[in-house]
């Protein structure tokens, strides 16, 4: 076991366990009273991935992330992680807890592509689905800010940076509002960072 983690993963993308390379979940506070109960849990859940290899676990996060490759002798330091190698062994999952789940996997993320895409809304039913010229749309934008580079769950409020804030309104300026010039909007934001309230 080392200290540190692997790499930099995103708060809840749990990650494609056919193609992908790192992926993570949080941790229930059960899970994470203890290193052992952390790294139990964390192990099980790799194990059910196929590209799993490594895993960072962290108590103050509740954070269990997931890698298919990891130098173990060079892990980014940090106190709040520590890093292993899990084996491969198809009898660890005996006795998994009845509400443990996997990560996400491709075929589950496609199954649920094809469910939505089987959806035909009925013109007249539901008149809130269907394509308008005009419409009246409240947008709600809200959550904790990190930086360009570190996500928000690795930055203190202090530390957020603004060029967050401008890249997002740029990209709903582009893509919402000026995409549908005649729709009234009115936009929300709600943030832990009161710095950047301004």
């Amino acid at each position: 076991m080392m200290q540190g983690h692997c790499g930099e993963t995103t708060d809840g993308q749990s990650g494609d366990c056919i193609v992908g390379d790192y992926g993570m979940e949080r941790l229930s506070h059960k899970e994470a009273s203890s290193w052992d109960e952390a790294f139990a849990s964390c192990k099980q859940r790799c194990q059910s991935c196929d590209r799993c290899r490594y895993v960072s676990v962290s108590l103050a996060y509740k954070d269990c992330s997931w890698y298919a490759a990891c130098d173990l002798t060079k892990t980014k330091r940090f106190s709040d992680f520590r890093s292993v190698a899990v084996p491969r062994d198809a009898t660890a999952l005996a006795g998994r807890p009845r509400d443990w789940k996997p990560f996400v996997n491709r075929s589950s993320l496609v199954a649920t592509r094809h469910a939505l895409g089987r959806l035909q809304p009925q013109k007249g039913r539901w008149p809130w689905v269907q394509p308008t010229a005009r419409a009246s749309v409240a947008l709600v934008m809200y959550g904790k800010i990190g930086t360009l580079h570190q996500p928000s769950w690795y930055t203190s409020d202090d530390k957020a940076e603004a060029a967050v804030v401008h890249l997002a309104y740029a990209t709903v300026a582009r893509q919402i509002l000026d995409a549908n010039p005649e729709a009234e909007m009115s936009i929300f934001v709600h943030s832990w960072n009161p710095r950047l309230g301004a």
